[in-house]
């Protein structure tokens, strides 16, 4: 009787001590990354757009900004010292801070099309347009060659149908890296 209860009293203490299953490993893993204060350093006011396993059996994740830019946070798997299964413990190797800002990360130019549409969605997500328009809406936008010295521009056309011209200006390559392309907003009014 008392093997039992020693049996049992073993069994459950294990159980708190099995080794997770992957997806909750891996999350365990994808909140350290979150979480871990440099990447706050390394994010430098972009955002997180995903973080997903790195490819070619690498122990790590690749972690893609806001911008387009990447980096790969490597996973090196620690062994426990105290002999018993259990939760994987783990350490972050992030990219050395400098080589992760934007000007050194990967970065891959859009498309013509995806940088139109990032264009159109920071031409509608900008408040100056907000106060220029008021309470009209925005219910075209095409694209025009440049005008007024400007590299590109939108011609907006309103509800009332006033039409408004944005004018569009691409800022240098960040030290020469290709990304997806920089630009300046300039709303010089309505015709």
């Amino acid at each position: 009787m008392e093997i039992s209860a020693v049996s049992t009293h073993n069994s459950m203490h294990m159980t708190g001590l099995t080794a997770l299953p992957p997806w909750a490993q891996e999350k365990r893993e994808k909140d350290a990354i979150l979480t871990d204060p440099r990447l706050a350093d390394l994010l430098n006011g972009r955002t997180v757009s995903s973080i997903d396993k790195a490819q070619g059996g690498n122990r790590g994740y690749l972690v893609t900004l806001s911008d387009g830019t990447s980096l790969t946070v490597n996973v090196t798997y620690l062994r426990r010292e105290d002999g018993f299964a259990g939760p994987a413990k783990f350490e972050l190797n992030f990219p050395n801070s400098a080589a992760a800002r934007p000007e050194s990360a990967v970065r891959k130019a859009l498309p013509p099309a995806g940088q139109e549409k990032r264009e159109k969605e920071a031409i509608l997500a900008e408040l100056r347009l907000a106060k220029l328009i008021g309470n009209r809406e925005v219910v075209n936008i095409d694209k025009t060659e440049g005008f007024n010295g400007f590299d590109r521009g939108y011609e907006l056309t309103l509800n009332d149908g006033t039409i408004l011209m944005v004018g569009l200006m691409y800022l240098p390559p960040e030290n020469g890296i290709r990304g997806p392309a920089s630009f300046e907003l300039t709303f010089p009014g309505s015709i």
